[in-house]
């Protein structure tokens, strides 16, 4: 009976500690993808900023008239 306690001990504790590997490795999976994610998301922020900056700066527009009148002397 005591070597069944054993077992059923050392299989809980084999249990336990896959379970911590698998969990460490999925945590760390998630944190390395928010982490592109926030990066994604910095870059597009700053893009918008661009964006932004070039809508509202005022633009210069140069019309060419011809006049008909000067050129056809």
């Amino acid at each position: 009976m005591k070597e069944i306690w054993c077992l059923i001990n050392t299989g809980l504790i084999i249990l336990v500690a896959v379970y911590i590997m698998v969990t460490k490795d999925l945590n760390t999976k998630a944190y390395d993808k928010c982490v592109e994610l926030e990066k994604k998301v910095e870059l597009q922020e700053e893009r918008c900023g661009h964006l932004s900056d070039i809508i509202t700066q005022k633009d210069t527009i140069v019309v060419n008239i011809k006049n008909y009148n000067y050129y056809n002397k």
